[in-house]
Order: C-alpha cells, then structure tokens, then sequence
C-alpha cells in the first residue's frame, strides 16, 4: 500500500457554521495543524458565497476534466492553478483586475 501526502498550506480556513467545520475532531486537528479557523457569519447567505464560486471553479478547471491518479501531479497543477487565478484571473470583485 502507497501513502501518499499532499501538503496545502493555509494560514486560515473560511468555513460554514455547520457541523463538520464545528465538529470536536475537525476543530482539534485545525488546531494541531496550526489553522486558524474563521467562520462565516451566522444566518448570511452571502458569507460564504465568494469562498463557494472558488471552490467551484477551482473544480471546473482542474478537478472534474481530469481522472487524478498522481497526487503530486495534482499538487504541482493546482500549485499552478492557484498562481493563475492570483495574478492571471480577472476578478469581478476587484473591477476585473487581478490581484
């Protein structure tokens, strides 16, 4: 059996309210892996909704056009993608700049 490890650094992480991110084990763990986590605000739809449509498109261009078998070639494409949709990707939010 191979194991492979993908390491994804975040200084934080935006999350729902809802039970998985607010479990004890999930918490503890955030913890022991030193992220912060911040959650949206209770009872707002659009808190969350700018973190959904990067999750979202982050699965359009790289998760579902492609069968990943190789962990570290998904970790070097979304490295990639990450670095383009940072300083490549016109973003509405910012008047249609990059950041």
């Amino acid at each position: 059996m191979v194991l492979y490890v993908i390491i994804i650094k975040f200084i934080n992480v935006l999350a729902s309210d809802g039970c998985q991110p607010t479990s004890l084990s999930y918490m503890q763990a955030c913890a022991t892996l030193g992220i912060k986590q911040i959650f949206t605000s209770w009872s707002n739809p659009k808190g969350n909704a700018d973190t959904e449509r990067v999750i979202r498109t982050l699965k359009e261009d790289l998760v579902w056009p492609y069968d990943w078998d190789n962990p570290f070639a998904f970790q070097r494409a979304l490295n990639k993608w990450v670095d383009n949709y940072n300083h490549d990707f016109p973003h509405q939010a910012l008047g249609y700049h990059t950041l």
